[in-house]
């Protein structure tokens, strides 16, 4: 019998051989019972209300933490939840706007995002930091210098960044990895005695040759009519579930916590997400309908498990989530759905099977027959690299999310001073799970004197999006996170300005904001500097709604004051306009 001592040696050596991240998620999942409660107190002092709660299903990523309301109030007061320091404070005009960071001695750290400004100490230190750099966004971490208290004022909520309305996104996450964790678990006050509402339930053929209803495509259960019994089916087939929470003082689109089928009173398959890496959060596309999704805004998780989506979301109890009967029988099916506070929501339905069906017998589900002469076969464990006339893509291991089939194609654009390259995943036409490299070709004819000006970019859709590019002798070279079309333009047009308030010679208060909007048609904007009588003032960008404003404070004079706007673009590219603002 093994002594205690080799037993602890044996186990260091297992939990050292493992990833971090799966070292990270055994001690993670399942902690709902393991959290400090009563530590953390509410960012806001008022009554907790939810836009959006832990782990939402978004394009890209899950939702990593709290979307608590503030009514139309810019300017709520943030308040720190326990002691602490502040360790990152990032400034963007996209993503989370003006975000805050505060490490806790208990080994979690809490975040706040979309904020409208910073209190105290912190405001200080940020206004310090962007005079000193001539720069509003930034990424910096301020070590232990700057202290806070519970209950002390640390920012104002707003609408910075990609945010949909007013309100403060609130985070708590493990320190040692940055690993978000559902904030109500901590025991942050919240009333919800309202059930879910499971809003309709799809059933999915899985095959070329499987049926739902006699058709070779997915049929809803919940019509104009109401609820179906159920369907009939033929083949191997998946189920997805489309349900959302309601609580006091919600609308009722908020996500759902976790997630039950049963097959014949036997459970086949769960989903829930109690915690995540930022790593695995583009896992997200592969566990919903993400067409649907694109399509209308409604979340189907699906009960089938792709091979290359390495999480324990979606727990498949057999067949990775495909249901394969060929017995001829009719079939129950139970949905249950929770939300945090345990309120639970069911729906029963039937699926009868038609017997017998002819087709491919892969395990993975995937179409068979014509599709397979139309593509390059790739693998998710492998590194491919695929080589064309002009365009060339390496897929990492991981990239894929199952066995597939890439579809390569070229194409005229007019936009374009190559060929448009067109690369498509066939069997699941779903995002990449990491970012690929790219290279295209430079145009060996035409005017050679644009190349400096030239940049990836990438075409889904109808929209165009330029690509951070690198330069390797006579290829471009750029990294994308998504499938399309590729190929080179030329970015010569310099960025856009349009004056919102400012008139030539216009009289303008010392606390009155000055605004201009900007945009570029290509490779994006790179810098935006404001200047008031020659000297460098902080300007704000918002991304989204394309806007540049400045508060000229102390920085105007009496009299007249030259006001000065310079935006340049990633391809070098500039813009400057000149106004005379009186004071």
């Amino acid at each position: 019998m093994l002594n205690t001592r080799y037993l602890i040696i044996i186990s260091a050596l297992f939990c050292c051989s493992l990833p971090p991240f799966a070292y990270a998620q055994q001690n993670a999942r399942g902690m709902r019972g393991t959290v400090p409660k009563g530590y953390f107190s509410s960012p806001l002092h008022r009554k907790t209300e939810l836009s959006a709660t832990f782990a939402e299903l978004r394009p890209n990523h899950f939702h990593s933490g709290l979307d608590m309301r503030i009514g139309l109030n810019i300017g709520e007061p943030v308040y720190a939840p326990a002691d602490g320091f502040v360790s990152r404070i990032k400034v963007s005009p996209w993503g989370g706007g003006k975000a805050l960071y505060i490490d806790h001695p208990n080994g979690y750290r809490t975040v706040y995002m979309h904020l409208d400004d910073y209190a105290g100490e912190i405001g200080l230190w940020v206004d310090a930091y962007q005079r000193a750099r001539r720069c509003y966004a930034f990424d910096a971490c301020p070590n232990d210098t700057i202290r806070v208290k519970k209950g002390q004022l640390i920012a104002h909520a707003g609408n910075t960044g990609s945010s949909g309305g007013p309100h403060l996104h609130f985070d708590i996450r493990l320190t040692m990895n940055d690993q978000p964790i559902n904030p109500l678990y901590f025991d942050i006050p919240y009333n919800d005695n309202i059930k879910p509402i499971i809003r309709d339930i799809k059933v999915y053929p899985a095959q070329e040759h499987s049926t739902v209803n006699g058709l070779n495509k997915a049929a809803s259960l919940c019509g104009k009519k109401g609820w179906a019994v159920g369907a009939d089916v033929s083949g191997p087939c998946y189920v997805g579930i489309y349900a959302t929470d309601a609580a006091e003082g919600t609308p009722g689109k908020n996500g759902v916590e976790r997630m039950e089928l049963f097959v014949d009173d036997t459970l086949f398959c769960t989903y829930e997400v109690q915690t995540f890496l930022f790593e695995e959060t583009r896992a997200v596309n592969a566990i919903m309908d993400y067409t649907e999704y694109r399509r209308s805004g409604r979340a189907y998780v699906l009960s089938r498990v792709l091979r290359g989506n390495g999480n324990n979301f979606v727990v498949a109890k057999r067949n990775r989530g495909y249901l394969r009967f060929g017995d001829g029988k009719r079939h129950k099916l139970l949905c249950k759905v929770y939300d945090e506070k345990g309120n639970m929501a069911t729906r029963t339905f039937y699926l009868n099977d038609k017997g017998p069906w002819r087709g491919g017998t892969d395990d993975d589900g995937a179409a068979t027959g014509a599709i397979e002469r139309k593509g390059t076969a790739v693998s998710y464990f492998k590194r491919n690299r695929l080589q064309y006339a002009g365009f060339e893509a390496d897929l990492e291991e991981g990239t894929l999310y199952d066995h597939d089939l890439m579809l390569y194609a070229t194409s005229r654009c007019t936009n374009l001073v190559t060929p448009l390259h067109s690369l498509q995943p066939l069997r699941n036409p779903l995002p990449p799970h990491k970012a690929f490299r790219v290279r295209v070709m430079l145009p060996q004819e035409g005017d050679t004197s644009l190349r400096k000006s030239m940049v990836v970019v990438r075409f889904n859709g109808n929209r165009l999006a330029a690509l951070p590019t690198t330069r390797h002798g006579l290829w471009l070279e750029a990294r994308s996170d998504d499938f399309g079309g590729f190929g080179i333009a030329a970015d010569t047009i310099p960025p856009s300005m349009i004056s919102v308030n400012i008139l030539d010679g216009m009289p303008c208060q010392a606390h009155s904001t000055l605004q201009v909007k900007i945009s570029d048609d290509l490779s994006g904007l790179e810098t935006y500097d404001c200047y008031v009588n020659g000297d460098w003032t902080p300007a704000a960008f918002h991304g989204p709604k394309g806007t540049l404003t400045v508060k000229p404070g102390t920085a105007l004079k009496k009299g007249n004051n030259e006001v000065r706007f310079v935006v340049s673009d990633m391809a070098g590219n500039k813009t400057t306009q000149t106004f005379t603002v009186k004071h």
